[in-house]
């Protein structure tokens, strides 16, 4: 049995908690934590848990073997880094950290007190992606040439938390968001990124007229993989407009697009929906997270993964402040 700490009470985390819930006989949620007393209150009571104001309360339990982490961008680090040295297993949620050096300070305590990381690249676990892969991999339609993923939400820039608006905290719809786009691309592909083009700035919340928000709220960018392979990255939040989330796909003998939720095949001229098997985003990843711990295998997402897709993330961004393709040895 597996006993499990959350770190941060907010609703992604009751999400990762209903997850844990799934798997009664391999894991427990043992204690919570957050430093808003009614909110932890809430959810500790919610799940039968011992609550902890304070994160270090619940990193000295010793019947604690692993964590969530689940807090806003920018604490990321020290957070993973404390969990690291009290011996604790890591889930942490994406990105992995903000700046390059954050994400080999948070591997080498990972590495110092031979602990599992694994971060929280939870797209690639809804229904559409995870099947899409399976299908790459067997080659069903060929091998890929080239690929498009759409991320257009409301920004809703009144019900967001003030760190969520201010990029040097870690918000942005790019660093949100576009770090599952680019994740997802990186993972298709199975090959990594190797130069970038992109533009990136506040296209539907104009700084006159919303001075809150300090950072993007749409970017485009173009990924070069090392194999050849073409991706692009499209992360709109916009104020008046439509969702889109979808991933398109172009392989040499057909085509493939999906949602969250449903999946496509285009052969011979049209399209077939494929019959899907359907799981919990969480589900997926929390089986997969607790099996590398079961049996002491690789982390479903390491921190050398999670840390390229921050590079890609911080270069599409040099690109768009320099108007040039960015070569990813350059960084």
């Amino acid at each position: 049995m597996i006993r499990v700490g959350i770190i941060g009470c907010g609703s992604v985390a009751s999400s990762h908690a209903n997850a844990i819930n799934e798997f009664s006989s391999r894991a427990s949620l043992v204690g919570v934590s957050d430093v808003n007393p009614e909110r932890l209150k809430i959810f500790a009571e919610k799940y039968g848990a011992r609550a902890y104001d304070h994160a270090e309360g619940l990193l000295a339990q010793s019947d604690i073997d692993c964590v969530l982490i689940s807090l806003p961008h920018d604490l990321h680090v020290r957070m993973a880094i404390e969990a690291a040295k009290a011996g604790k297993h890591i889930l942490l949620e994406k990105p992995i950290a903000l700046t390059l050096r954050e994400c080999d300070e948070i591997m080498e305590a990972v590495a110092a007190n031979n602990v599992t990381l694994s971060v929280g690249q939870s797209y690639r676990y809804f229904d559409g992606p995870w099947h899409v892969k399976q299908i790459l991999d067997q080659k069903v339609v060929g091998i890929m040439v080239f690929a498009i993923a759409t991320f257009s939400k409301n920004w809703n820039i009144a019900n967001r938390k003030k760190w969520q608006l201010d990029r040097s905290r870690g918000g942005g719809h790019w660093i949100s968001n576009g770090v599952h786009t680019v994740n997802t691309l990186q993972w298709l592909t199975g090959s990594p990124v190797v130069a970038v083009k992109g533009i990136s700035g506040q296209y539907f919340h104009p700084k006159d007229r919303y001075p809150q928000m300090r950072a993007d709220d749409a970017t485009l960018a173009m990924l070069q993989h090392e194999n050849g392979v073409y991706t692009i990255a499209v992360v709109t939040g916009y104020r008046r407009g439509a969702p889109k989330d979808m991933l398109e796909i172009t392989c040499n003998n057909g085509k493939i697009k999906c949602d969250r939720k449903r999946l496509w095949v285009g052969v011979d001229e049209q399209w077939k929906e494929k019959s899907l098997t359907s799981v919990s985003d969480k589900v997926r990843e929390w089986d997969a997270f607790l099996t590398c711990l079961e049996t002491k295998s690789d982390p479903p997402v390491p921190g050398a993964e999670a840390r390229e897709t921050v590079r890609v993330l911080l270069a599409v961004e040099e690109s768009a402040k320099t108007g040039r393709e960015i070569r990813l040895e350059e960084r």
